[in-house]
C-alpha cells in the first residue's frame, strides 16, 4: 500500500468544499422568513373556515372508527362527531397574558399563554384540562379529559392571511388517532 502525503493546500481545500457547500442554501429549502418563529401576536384575529381547502371531519371520523370494534363503532362515532366539528369561524384574542380562542358563537377557551393546564368545562359539562402555547411559530392548544387527548396546533401561512389548524385526537379507545385539517382565511 502506498501512503501519499497531503499538502497543506489540498487538505485545506478538501475541508473547505464540503464547509462551503453545507452553508449554501438548498433550492428546495424554505425562504429564511417562513422558518422564523411567529409571535404570538401575529394569531390575534377572525378567521373564516376554507372548506374547499379543508379536510372532510366526517371522513376522518369514518376512517378513525372503522378500526374499531363493530359493536362499538356506532358509539364512537357517535362521541366523535358530538366533539369534532368544521366550525365555520375561529377567533384567536390575546387579552394579557392569556389566549382566548373561540370557535362560532361558541364562549372562548381561555388559558394562560405559557402552557400552564388549567381547568375548563366544555358546554356538554365534561370537565378537563386545556393549555395553549407558542412553540416552533405554531400555536398549540390541549385539551386533556378523563378518556383521551386533543391537539389542535395552528400554524399561519408566510403572510398571515390562512390559519391552519391540524387537529390530533388519542384515546385509549381509539385504535388510531384521529386526525384532520381544517384551514381558514383571515377576515
Amino acid at each position: 500500500m502506498v501512503r501519499q502525503r497531503m499538502t497543506p493546500f489540498v487538505l485545506a481545500l478538501a475541508l473547505a468544499v464540503p464547509a462551503a457547500a453545507a452553508a449554501m442554501p438548498s433550492p428546495l429549502a424554505a425562504p429564511a422568513h417562513a422558518l422564523a418563529a411567529q409571535p404570538a401576536s401575529a394569531f390575534v384575529g377572525t378567521y373564516t373556515l376554507n372548506a374547499r381547502a379543508s379536510d372532510s371531519v366526517e371522513r376522518a371520523i369514518n376512517e378513525a372508527a372503522s378500526h374499531m370494534m363493530f359493536l362499538i363503532r356506532g358509539f364512537g362515532r357517535s362521541r366523535m362527531r358530538g366533539t369534532n366539528t368544521a366550525y365555520h369561524r375561529v377567533t384567536i384574542a390575546e387579552p394579557g397574558t392569556d389566549f382566548a380562542i373561540a370557535f362560532d358563537q361558541r364562549a372562548a377557551v381561555h388559558s394562560p399563554s405559557n402552557g400552564t393546564a388549567v381547568p375548563w368545562t366544555r358546554e356538554d359539562g365534561e370537565k378537563m384540562q386545556v393549555s395553549t402555547h407558542v412553540t416552533d411559530g405554531k400555536l398549540v392548544q390541549t385539551f386533556t379529559p378523563p378518556d383521551g387527548r386533543r391537539v389542535n396546533t395552528y400554524s399561519l401561512s408566510p403572510d398571515g392571511k390562512t390559519l391552519t389548524m391540524e387537529v390530533v385526537v388519542t384515546s385509549p379507545k381509539l385504535p388510531q388517532p384521529l386526525h384532520y385539517r381544517l384551514v381558514f382565511d383571515r377576515v
